[in-house]
């Protein structure tokens, strides 16, 4: 995708059509490379979004800068046939060139010698040549590529062409020294997070705990072996919940697929145990005390939430925050009741166990 987006920059204002071209490629590699992910490839490591980031950072815009560069330096050097009119009255043209001339020439569709004339007169313009290349020239590099005047600063142009390298040129140095800020504050940042940390909330807190999504699934050290079915788990797995596991097997247990009961089973006799061999996995589920808590915080701002509506809206608006703010405090109370026996019955059950002790 990059070296045809590179392309289409490079040439797209001498041939527009490779916008159109480009758009069709990128249309195709899409959809292909979506079929072959569902489909064909087999899964991808586990890496970071850093190769993405810094493609969109750095190389897109180092494709913009030869964008703008590209299209100042097309628009300047344009039709690149070296050739600028003559424009010197004292320079006449030797009469011993005027008439008729006749010279063999190569058609290029049928690849045939032909004869072909060219009539000179008086009125016949003349050219000299020009250097028209304002990158590789005798005289130096020329930048930004637009109008100058003087011997070869582009005597081709015509008034229009003049106007719009001038504009392509000084818009080239914006662009180019925008994107130049932009590689020294990337530079800058880069530098500056090797010595200070630096930590940015994503997203927003939707009082959802992880063991509540069902379609998160934990990281589990795992090996693919191409004689079972299902990867080995590198990590005990006897104290982890089913649910965090990203694939079931419908006829044996996680622990069938557990390393380390073979790694315990030839290590016996020594004095070297598995469990220091291994990656070690902990799973501290949440007890239901605390979520009676956290649900009784979601159910005191739907409380204020209901309040500032009542407060603010008419009376259609009040009849429903009543209604709204009832229900939740229905709702609270039957949490707090819930709340307080369950805590009265863990009292008393550890208050009976520690009676049972002499």
């Amino acid at each position: 995708m990059t070296k045809i987006m590179f392309l289409t920059f490079w040439y797209s204002s001498i041939f527009p059509g490779a916008l159109f071209l480009c758009a069709i490629t990128l249309t195709v590699n899409y959809y292909t490379d979506r079929f072959s992910l569902m489909r064909s490839w087999q899964r991808a490591p586990h890496v970071s979004t850093e190769i993405s980031v810094y493609s969109r950072h750095y190389f897109f815009s180092a494709a913009c800068g030869f964008l703008v560069v590209m299209t100042s330096f097309y628009w300047a050097a344009f039709p690149f046939d070296n050739m600028c009119p003559l424009e010197d009255e004292d320079v006449a043209l030797d009469p011993a060139y005027h008439g008729t001339h006749f010279f063999d020439g190569i058609d290029r569709l049928t690849n045939e010698t032909v004869v072909r004339n060219a009539t000179i007169s008086e009125d016949t313009p003349l050219f000299r040549f020009c250097n028209q290349d304002y990158i590789f020239r005798p005289d130096g590099f020329f930048f930004p590529f637009m109008y100058r005047e003087g011997r070869d600063g582009g005597e081709w142009m015509n008034k229009e062409q003049r106007q719009l390298s001038i504009v392509f040129g000084w818009t080239s140095v914006v662009v180019l020294l925008l994107i130049g800020c932009k590689f020294v504050v990337g530079f800058v940042n880069i530098i500056r997070s090797m010595f200070f940390g630096k930590y940015e909330e994503v997203g927003e807190d939707q009082g959802l705990s992880f063991h509540e999504v069902r379609n998160i699934s934990g990281y589990m050290p795992q090996v693919r072996s191409s004689i079972f079915s299902y990867p080995l788990l590198a990590c005990k797995c006897d104290k982890i919940d089913q649910h965090l596991f990203d694939w079931t097997d419908p006829d044996r247990e996680y622990t069938y697929y557990d390393l380390t009961k073979d790694a315990d089973h030839i290590l016996t006799g020594t004095r070297r145990k598995a469990r220091h061999s291994f990656s070690r996995v902990m799973h501290w589920p949440p007890s239901r005390m605390e979520d009676m808590k956290r649900r009784k915080r979601l159910l005191e701002k739907r409380i204020e939430k209901s309040r500032s509506i009542f407060n603010s809206s008419g009376s259609q608006h009040a009849s429903s925050s009543r209604f709204m703010a009832k229900s939740t405090r229905r709702n609270l109370d039957r949490m707090r009741s819930s709340f307080i026996s369950s805590r009265d019955g863990s009292r008393h059950s550890s208050f009976g166990s520690s009676a049972k002790k002499p």
